[in-house]
């Protein structure tokens, strides 16, 4: 027999509260937080500057270029740029007017071309 499933609707709007039992912990308050803190006003939020750690890559140690192009508005986010002669490859994760974040570079030489519309990238 399945058991049954309930719902409840808890307000996240208490702190960490360490000065009760846990079972008179009151709704809404937390016993420890993982990256979270409590906010000045109730509820929780997200320490900003913390990174997952769950056994992939760390953002942090990853490699980023920033490219300056003379016409960025054939490329997109997401897009791999693939040099024309050498091959190397790049991944763009980010796009300011004609300036491109890329990484991922991979590949050997550093002048780098969109695929899609031929755009050169070059002083990767």
């Amino acid at each position: 027999m399945r058991a049954k499933q309930r719902t409840a609707y808890v307000d996240l709007k208490g702190g960490i509260e360490l000065s009760v039992p846990a079972i008179s912990i009151p709704p809404g308050a937390a016993l420890f937080l993982v990256n979270f803190e409590p906010e000045l006003n109730g509820g929780y939020r997200r320490i900003n500057g913390y990174e997952r750690v769950d056994g992939r890559a760390a953002p942090s140690d990853a490699v980023y270029y920033t490219v300056g192009v003379a016409d960025a508005s054939g490329i997109s986010v997401g897009a791999t740029l693939t040099g024309g002669t050498s091959g190397t490859t790049s991944e763009v994760i980010a796009k300011d007017g004609n300036t491109l974040g890329v990484t991922d570079l991979s590949g050997a030489g550093y002048t780098l071309s969109e695929a899609a519309n031929g755009t050169t990238i070059s002083a990767v």
